[in-house]
């Protein structure tokens, strides 16, 4: 029988405010921000400093295996809140996840082949546009959720989407989408025909990076890769709908990152760098006037002018600019009042900014604000502690596990074992390697200068560890540091780094006194730990990872060289021991995990154990179970007494860029990592099983998943030739497969029961394998298991053409028997799949069949259904005039 084991699904993560590659879009009405997170999405209430919601992916209940979503594709990259607080949020794989009100588990909507770059709701937040990287653009009905069109035309990645025209729910209104993208054209789409009715060329610098509309003054803005920023005049009925009014120039010099109509007539627009400028449309009466006096400024001057009519520089006026201390990604509006604007800024160092901008006073033509005091924009609020300022490097966890330390650029966070954050310490340089002493109050605290500091968790005091001579701790960075209590008398530290040095600390009440130094032959030294000698009691032997490719194993107490372990293609970044002695464990550049003896140096085994190199381990306290962490994103755990594959679970849900530091509490019922996406996660031993079978099995599927990204789009057949926005998957095949076992089981006890009848005797008891449902009760059941279109579409994409007429023939009997059934679901299956097989079942007899009585019960049905709804909404509007 296979052993199983228990697995390791994630419970919090923290460090965390906002990622870099996704912008940040406001909540209406409550004055919050949505943020994406790594591969989670966050709302914030920047004024107090609250974090209020954590959105969740919906599918973290599905743990087996590997998936194409972990790593940096499952990270989120776009996120987007519409009129009724529904939030979407777009990952780098083309994912698109749709959170409607208070919803806990998302709509999944998997239609784009590469990373969505634009979102965009349509007023009334009933559909989602979507812009991909390779150009293509998906409407998405939220709530038929499906996709509907899928729009080609651009060559490059979509930059920016609006929704221009009626989008109300029952008009007949023109629905326009207009589109910019970095092949530098402007596009307005009909939504409705599914066609490119015009488009705009001669984008600055080429790319086209910013679109928005103000409904107000009936204005649509556009920004380029210069410094201009172009007015169009909207006429939604004509046929080219955009016409152009000029452009006026920005005051910053670096191009425009974000365009947006933050109040009505008060355009904002981002740069690249650290500005935010401020514009205001002018009513037609202003503008109309500002054109006169340019007109008879121009001819006092004795100067012709050429055109008198309104151009954009008499409609767009500067009112402010807002700068920041750091590069600035995205912005939102939180607050508007008649005199200011409030503005939520985040910034490219996990940060974000709460200011208030005047919205009343005008900038002079230098770019001086006029009247200073009152267009001054005040920083009103910096959300920055709960989060890193860049890579976490290190993690440590305290003896008892209820503290958890990780060291980022200049400072240490202390956090709890439940994500609160306990304190931050601040540090001179950079912080490179962080463990706590024993007792759990004390830590130390390798720098990138080369300096050793102890410092006081609870207090905060620092003091910094000199050399016998009074020196600093190492010439170089300390890239490594190892604690033990047994190895000596006292508590002791090891550390290593740049300079060929290892030198051994004894911690007493005066801090750390240097006792031994141990020069490496001009080689640095990139990892260090303790490992137990033979019997297991104490750590006997310290092992040191140099840049040479090998690692040398040295008495504890004496420094002397005891063996050198040599195997190694490139340097090993992580080593440790075993808690009984028996195994030292090394992970390296070369990818490879390899498992030692320590008594002779010999080596046990070597596995090829991630797609980059291994960059952390942690051994799981009395067992043989090793977690690894890599620079390819992943966590995997490892049971090194297995004579086959020794690998046994994948840690999905975790890090989207490369984990550097992995830690364990005391039994290892938690485990911490941090990585270069600012990220600090924790993952929770469960009781769910797991079997190492499975899990290769599975990885192997989202292997296989990955090179069918590629696939071609598939054409819809039919008149139209229109493009199905569906994208066949893994996930698709094994619905697909399920929805064909129920066929083929409901079929065959169909014909049992038939022949029963003819013969005149009893039917039999209904077949266990169909859990004791009428056939076509259990076909319903598998469809109704994939839980929304976007998982239907794809499935019946792939099912075998003679299993759609056994599907129309079961939705057919279930339509017109008398039992209660879900009739959109039923309607939805039998539409698409004579979409999709509109040639095959008018040319094959058997198809055709079954589609009178269809379309006879189907119509029954749905008169029936439009009825309820009727009677519903009328009791509804009742209600409200009663109220």
């Amino acid at each position: 029988m296979e052993k199983n084991y228990l697995r390791y699904a994630p419970q919090w993560f923290a460090g965390i405010i906002t990622s870099p590659r996704a912008p940040v879009a406001a909540l209406p009405n409550t004055k919050e921000v949505v943020c994406g997170a790594g591969r989670d999405v966050v709302c914030w209430r920047v004024r107090t400093g609250e974090r209020t919601r954590t959105l969740r992916r919906g599918d973290e209940t599905d743990l087996v295996g590997a998936s194409p979503l972990d790593g940096p594709r499952g990270e989120v990259v776009a996120v987007a809140a519409a009129v009724d607080g529904s939030i979407a949020a777009a990952c780098a794989s083309g994912l698109v996840r749709v959170w409607r009100g208070d919803a806990d588990t998302p709509q999944a909507h998997d239609h784009h082949r590469a990373a969505v770059q634009a979102l965009r709701w349509c007023p009334f937040a009933a559909t989602l546009v979507t812009g991909g990287a390779n150009g293509d653009i998906v409407l998405i009905d939220v709530v038929a959720e499906r996709a509907s069109h899928r729009l080609v035309g651009h060559r490059a990645a979509v930059t920016d989407l609006a929704c221009l025209g009626d989008w109300a729910a029952g008009s007949d209104g023109r629905r326009l989408v207009a589109s910019t993208s970095r092949d530098g054209l402007i596009k307005i789409w009909d939504a409705r025909m599914q066609h490119c009715i015009q488009t705009i060329t001669g984008a600055g610098g080429g790319v086209a990076v910013g679109i928005d509309h103000d409904p107000e003054s009936n204005r649509v803005v556009t920004g380029a890769g210069d410094r201009e920023l172009r007015l169009w005049r909207l006429d939604v009925d004509a046929e080219a709908p955009l016409d152009g009014l000029g452009s006026i120039k920005r005051h910053a010099m670096e191009p425009c990152q974000q365009l947006r109509f933050v109040a009505p007539r008060i355009l904002a627009a981002l740069t690249h760098g650290r500005t935010l400028e401020l514009f205001r449309v002018r009513g037609a009466a202003d503008a109309a006037k500002k054109a006169k006096r340019r007109a008879r400024r121009r001819r006092e001057k004795g100067l012709t002018d050429e055109n008198d009519e309104v151009a954009a520089a008499d409609e767009l006026e500067p009112l402010s600019i807002i700068t920041s201390e750091h590069r600035l990604r995205s912005f939102c509006v939180v607050a508007v009042t008649s005199s200011t604007v409030s503005l939520v800024l985040s910034t490219r160092t996990n940060e974000l900014e709460l200011r208030d901008a005047s919205i009343t006073s005008q900038m002079t033509r230098k770019g001086s604000v006029a009247d200073a005091a009152d267009n001054a924009e005040a920083a009103v609020r910096t959300l920055q502690l709960p989060g890193h300022r860049s890579a976490v490097r290190a993690v440590a966890v305290s003896d008892d596990g209820a503290a958890v330390a990780s060291a980022a650029s200049k400072c240490v966070k202390i956090w709890s074992d439940d994500a609160r954050l306990l304190r931050t310490l601040d540090a001179a340089k950079a912080v490179l390697a962080v463990a706590f002493l024993p007792g759990g109050r004390k830590l130390v605290a390798g720098l990138k200068s080369g300096g050793l500091l102890e410092v006081d968790a609870a207090s905060g005091d620092t003091k910094e560890a000199r050399d016998s001579d009074g020196s600093v701790a190492h010439a170089g960075a300390v890239l490594a540091l190892a604690v033990s209590a047994t190895a000596m008398d006292t508590t002791c530290v090891v550390s290593c780094g740049g300079d060929p040095l290892v030198k051994l600390w004894t911690h007493g009440d005066d801090g750390l006194t240097h006792a031994k130094t141990l020069p490496i032959e001009g080689e640095e030294c990139l990892a260090v730990a303790f490992a137990r000698d033979a019997r297991g009691r104490k750590d006997g032997f310290v092992c040191v990872a140099t840049t040479d490719h090998c690692v040398r194993v040295l008495y504890a107490d004496t420094f002397k060289f005891k063996v050198s372990l040599y195997g190694h293609s490139l340097p090993c970044l992580c080593v440790g021991g075993s808690s009984d002695g028996k195994l030292l464990a090394t992970g390296s550049s070369d990818k490879t995990l390899k498992l030692w003896g320590l008594e002779f140096g010999d080596l046990r085994r070597s596995i090829l154990a991630h797609d980059d190199a291994v960059t952390g381990l942690q051994w799981l306290r009395g067992t043989h179970y090793c977690i690894t962490t890599s620079k390819d994103g992943s966590v995997k755990q490892w049971d090194c007494d297995r004579l086959e594959t020794p690998f046994v679970q994948l840690f999905r849900r975790g890090h989207t860029s490369e984990v550097w530091s992995v830690a364990s509490n005391p039994d290892g019922s938690a485990l911490y990592t941090a990585g270069a996406d600012r990220a600090l996660r924790c993952w929770a031993r469960t009781d769910e099983p797991v079997f190492a079978s499975e899990e290769q099995d599975a990885q192997l599927d989202a292997t296989l998943d990955k090179l069918g990204d590629g696939l071609d789009e598939v054409a819809q057949p039919g008149a139209s030739g229109h493009i199905i926005p569906a994208k066949t998957s893994h996930a698709a095949q094994k619905g697909a497969e399920r929805i064909a076992e129920a066929l083929e089981l409901a079929q065959g006890e169909a014909a049992v029961r038939a022949a029963a009848l003819e013969k005149g005797t009893q039917p039999p008891a209904p077949s266990p394998l169909l859990l004791g449902m009428a056939p076509r009760r259990y076909v319903l059941r598998r469809l109704g298991d994939l839980t929304s279109a976007a998982d239907l579409e794809p499935a019946l994409l792939v099912l075998p053409v003679d299993l759609v007429a056994v599907l129309l023939e079961f939705l057919a009997d279930a339509l017109d028997g008398d039992e209660s059934v879900d009739v959109e679901l039923c309607a939805r299956a039998a539409a698409l799949s004579l979409k999709l097989h509109a040639r095959e079942v008018s040319a094959h007899a058997p198809l055709r069949r079954p589609l009178l009585k269809l379309r006879d019960a189907l119509r029954k049905r749905l008169d029936a259904e439009r009825a309820l709804f009727g009677r519903n909404l009328a009791a509804c509007r009742i209600a409200k005039l009663r109220s």
